[in-house]
């Protein structure tokens, strides 16, 4: 999700419906359990759309490698 030499930073942290974490450059990602399913959800919200899409790659792929470990 970082651009080229930008280092991102947790600077907030929510934990009311799962896992939701604000960066310093104002992105937002959202971990949480699906209400109705077994599996876990994944947003992004971020200005930029190419962003957010990978920014749910890459923090899904995080997940499943953990899982797989």
């Amino acid at each position: 999700m970082a651009q080229e030499g930008e280092v991102l930073e947790v600077v907030s942290i929510d934990e009311t419906d799962g896992l939701r974490m604000t960066l310093n450059s104002g992105d937002i990602i959202h971990l949480r359990p699906s209400g109705n399913a077994p599996e876990l959800r994944c947003y992004v919200e971020s200005k930029i759309l190419p962003t957010a899409k990978r920014g749910v790659s890459q923090i899904l792929g995080e997940v499943l490698e953990m899982s797989n470990g």
